[in-house]
């Protein structure tokens, strides 16, 4: 025996229900996956930065230290031998990231009074995973250093 439920079976009910929500699951999940990819490649993007950022913070401190057993204290750019010198040390302390490489310039300062320091700075540009599909610019990734000469 089955029953009537305001004049319609139980049965016939269900699979009405049944029927309507063919397809929900298909579609909750259309909704939620570009959602989570975005996140995801957001959270690969400032993860691969961050990373980024430290191995060019790292470069100039050992350029840094390069630089200073190599500089002599006289104000001014630093160029020639002692430059590829101190570029050399500071990219061997680097993976290489994209095509840009790595920019590294270094420089003599201070004076005879307060002390004269190197400064090495070591700058690349980061080009993000989701800059292929969305708006988002390549980011300049900088890192200083400075080191008083003996």
């Amino acid at each position: 025996m089955q029953r009537v439920y305001y004049g319609v079976q139980v049965t016939r009910r269900r699979r009405i229900r049944r029927s309507l929500e063919r397809g929900t699951s298909s579609l909750e999940l259309a909704l939620i996956v570009p959602s989570f990819l975005l996140l995801l490649v957001g959270a690969i993007d400032l993860s691969w930065l961050v990373i980024l950022s430290n191995m060019t913070s790292e470069a100039a401190r050992e350029g840094a230290r390069a630089a200073k057993v190599i500089v002599a204290p006289a104000p001014g750019p630093v160029s020639g031998a002692a430059a590829t010198s101190i570029g050399a040390a500071a990219r061997n302390h680097v993976v290489s990231y994209g095509p840009g490489g790595y920019d590294v310039t270094s420089t003599v300062g201070g004076d005879t009074t307060a002390g004269f320091y190197v400064q090495v700075v070591v700058s690349t540009t980061y080009q993000p995973v989701s800059g292929s599909f969305l708006p988002v610019p390549p980011r300049s990734v900088n890192a200083t250093s400075r080191l008083f000469l003996p």
